[in-house]
């Protein structure tokens, strides 16, 4: 195996066969009422309280329907009835304590982060946000006899990462100095950021919020560059993952940098839409077929 000094410290050179992009099934019809219910948890999630009339209104539902949905919410313990205002109840961080996001993601954002590798033939990875860590739930090897690796699952320093910069950058705004200032003062990172300031990575982590994408372009021939976006979850309030792609730098010609990109940002634009509602609530939030048509690249045609 050849190794390298990579775009990020520890990343090395493999060797791997081509992985086959793997459809996703996708759910039949669904149950009204239930709709309903999920659309009143998701609504009073957001406003933290909310009373009846309101959330009749907000979900234009008639407000017995809405009575009758939140007096059985409540019952569960899914719903608190503060003084005939609706919150949050115990059986919501019960459930959430048994989820593995790192289980339940891979299995969903798999075909995505193969159709990068499949378009691209780099290695594709997806992460999400662990505590102040970035886990690693996906790595789809080069289809590249040279190829950028990831050694590790676990990494302690979010910004050594493409996708971790991604994560990063939607947490909130006052955890911002707490990422520069570890990645900073603890990591020895990339030598060609190492001058980089406070402000740098700040007006860096705003970049990455208004373009929704990052781009960590390296210069030296020897090392890696990697593209990442964010895969948002329910109502795009938040980033729930990321997906990204590495490449070694020999190989990032200008048409492989517009491909890599390209094939990033649609991959995590699709992915976001699994976890969305059309027309208000009539479309559940749910996987759905997953299909595409073979690229040139697949075709050995394709410049990327």
């Amino acid at each position: 195996m050849r190794t390298f000094s990579a775009a990020f410290p520890a990343l090395k050179i493999c060797r791997h066969p081509r992985f086959c992009l793997k459809p996703l099934n996708y759910y039949g019809k669904t149950i009204q009422s239930v709709e309903r219910a999920c659309d009143i948890l998701e609504t009073i999630a957001r406003e933290n309280e909310i009373g009846v009339t309101e959330l009749s209104k907000r979900l234009g539902l008639h407000v017995a329907t809405v009575h009758n949905l939140t007096r059985t919410l409540t019952t569960r313990n899914y719903l608190v009835n503060a003084g005939g205002r609706y919150r949050l109840g115990p059986a919501i961080p019960s459930l959430n304590s048994q989820w593995d996001p790192a289980l339940s993601l891979s299995n969903i954002l798999q075909p995505y982060a193969e159709d990068i590798a499949a378009r691209t033939g780099e290695s594709a990875v997806a992460t999400i946000m662990a505590g102040s860590h970035v886990e690693m739930i996906i790595y789809i090897p080069s289809a590249q006899e040279i190829g950028v690796q990831f050694p590790q699952k676990i990494w302690s320093y979010p910004l050594n990462l493409a996708t971790g910069r991604i994560l990063a950058a939607f947490q909130p705004k006052t955890t911002w100095n707490e990422f520069v200032h570890r990645h900073m003062t603890d990591n020895n990172g990339n030598e060609a950021e190492k001058n980089l300031s406070k402000e740098d990575w700040l007006r860096e982590f705003n970049k990455i919020v208004a373009e929704e994408m990052v781009a960590v372009r390296r210069t030296e021939l020897d090392a890696a560059s990697s593209f990442a976006a964010p895969v948002w979850g329910v109502g795009y309030q938040s980033v729930i993952a990321a997906l990204g792609a590495s490449c070694p730098n020999f190989r990032l010609t200008k048409e492989h940098f517009t491909c890599m990109r390209q094939a990033v940002k649609e991959a995590a634009g699709r992915a976001s839409l699994l976890f969305q509602r059309n027309n208000g609530r009539e479309t559940p939030v749910r996987a759905t077929k997953y299909e595409r048509k073979k690229t040139d690249h697949e075709n050995k045609t394709n410049k990327c």
